[in-house]
Formats: C-alpha cells, sequence, structure tokens
C-alpha cells in the first residue's frame, strides 16, 4: 500500500505581528509549523504504515524553507519526502499542482490531507484534489482502516458520528485532534537532517509554469485586509472580594447597567 500525506507549512500565531499602519500581518520573524489537521493526517498514515505495512509518502508545496517541515515528517516515520517548491496560490490552484505531482508520484492507495488549514479556516484543498483525481473522498475523519481493497473511517458529523467506506484509492481529509500525533527521537531527527534525502520538484517539473499559474484565475479572492480596532484597555480590580465586588457593581451602576 502507497499512502501520500500531504503536508502544508502554518505561522505559529504566537509569533505573527499585526501591521496596523499597513493592515497586514508581520511574519518576517515569525516561526513555522505543520498545520495541525495536516500532522493529524500523517499520525494516521504512519497507523496504517505500523498495521498495513504501507509505505508513506510526505508531499508538501511551497518555498525551499518547507524542507523542514518534511524533515520533521521523515523523522516522525514517513518512507520519503517530496517537496514542490513555488510560490502561494490559491486553493483552486495549489489542488491542480498537487494533483499533476499525483500523476509524477504513480499509483496510489490513499492521499491524506488535513481537513482544515489553521489560519485561513479554509477546507478547500482536500475535495478539490479529490475531485481532479477522480477519487472517493471521506471527510472528516477521525478513524481509518482498510481492509479488502476499501478504506473505511470514522467521520465526525455536528451531532456524532457517521461509519464510512470507500474503495481505494480514495482521499481522505482527517479532522483536527483526531489523534495525537508521536514525537520523533532525537536520533531519527539527527537522521533527517543528515542522512535521509528531501526530492525537490518545480512546477516545471510538473508541466506547469508558475507565472502561467499566477495569471490564471483562481476561484479566491482577496478584496481587501485591515487591522481590527484595538481594543480598550481593561480594569483590573483587585484586593478583597467583597469590596472587590462592591467597587464592580458600583463602575456597572455608573454606566447605567
Amino acid at each position: 500500500m502507497k499512502i501520500i500525506a500531504i503536508l502544508r507549512e502554518r505561522f505559529d500565531p504566537k509569533t505573527v505581528r499585526v501591521s496596523r499602519t499597513r493592515g497586514t500581518l508581520d511574519t518576517r520573524r515569525a516561526r513555522k509549523f505543520i498545520n495541525p489537521s495536516d500532522k493529524n493526517g500523517l499520525e494516521e498514515a504512519l497507523r496504517l504504515k505500523g498495521s498495513q505495512k504501507a509505505k508513506v509518502v510526505a508531499l508538501s508545496f511551497g518555498p525551499p524553507e518547507s524542507e523542514d517541515v518534511l524533515r520533521e515528517a521523515l523523522a516522525m516515520g514517513a518512507d520519503e519526502a517530496v517537496l514542490i517548491s513555488g510560490e502561494s496560490l490559491d486553493e483552486s490552484l495549489e489542488a491542480l499542482v498537487l494533483s499533476q505531482a499525483m500523476g509524477k508520484l504513480g499509483k496510489f492507495d490513499l492521499v491524506i490531507i488535513g481537513h482544515q488549514v489553521a489560519g485561513y479556516g479554509a477546507s478547500q484543498v482536500g475535495p478539490r484534489l479529490a475531485e481532479l483525481l477522480g477519487v472517493p473522498q471521506i471527510t472528516r475523519v477521525q478513524e481509518v482502516e482498510t481492509a479488502d481493497g476499501k478504506a473505511k473511517a470514522k467521520s465526525r458529523r455536528s451531532e456524532g458520528y457517521a461509519l464510512l467506506e470507500a474503495p481505494l484509492p480514495a482521499l481522505l481529509t482527517v479532522d483536527g485532534g483526531a489523534n495525537k500525533p508521536r514525537y520523533p527521537t532525537l536520533p531519527a531527527i539527527i537522521s533527517a537532517y543528515q542522512e535521509r534525502e528531501v526530492t525537490t520538484w518545480t512546477v516545471v517539473d510538473l508541466g506547469l509554469d508558475q507565472a502561467t499559474l499566477s495569471e490564471r484565475d483562481g476561484k479566491t479572492e482577496v478584496r481587501e485586509t485591515y487591522a481590527a480596532e484595538e481594543r480598550e484597555k481593561g480594569e483590573r480590580i483587585t484586593g478583597d472580594a467583597v469590596q472587590a465586588v462592591r467597587i464592580l457593581l458600583g463602575r456597572l451602576r455608573g454606566r447605567g447597567l
């Protein structure tokens, strides 16, 4: 069995600053990590590897520094890692690039990707990719197993779960928090950086062109970005609880509340 685990890199929100003058995010000093639900997806792939003797290929699309995400995946237990080096695109074009990479990687049984992208809240790449690949999909997966040429998954719903199955090859989007991703060992991390290789392709290697992709009409348009208004600084009332409550009630009465 061959599993493709798609990983996307995201900024740690605690290290991102807001430029209020420009109405943009300042990410120059921000740290990056694997998109959380993608990491849950990788963990599901590695669990299948342990039970089904599967081969796991970690795949990422992004700038050259995204290689760190793939080396972490190798340290966790992925067998191969491939980086498609290119500039950020909207979800529809990102799915197109990934579908071309699937063709270059050859036959697969499962594609696993996180259900949602941290920071954007979008859940489009997985379903769009499944459509381009022409394979069935199960979304918001909590648990998965494979048997008799099928993927059998527990899929989250607004109230409870649904037990679904799909013939292989198939695509799964894994819900955030579906599992607890493993921690790589120190020897595995050293090996991932000193002994393992990350294969790098460009969009040209996939029969595409970055300039053409940038000119194509994506399905998402960002019309405006702006900084939210700063909240007024609150007042903290400390000291004896009874006295603090009296002060608080006085403040509320003073505002007609």
